[in-house]
């Protein structure tokens, strides 16, 4: 698994920044930390995924919107 996901937060600001390569097996793990900052009332997040290549990016589009 090559997936780095680093959280970082400012005030009311959140800033979740993906490297790496996504696939069908880390999506899970990025969807996790997501719905975790969410579940605590966190609704400023800010995804930083300019790390991830274009493949990527679009399956990523596609399961978050499951």
């Amino acid at each position: 698994m090559d997936l780095t996901i680093t959280v970082s937060s400012q005030r009311d600001e959140d800033l979740v920044e993906v490297a790496g390569s996504v696939d069908h097996a880390t999506v899970p793990y990025v969807r996790q930390v997501l719905f975790e900052l969410f579940d605590a009332g966190r609704c400023q997040v800010v995804i930083d995924v300019s790390r991830l290549l274009q493949q990527t990016l679009d399956l990523l589009r596609r399961r978050l919107t499951e």
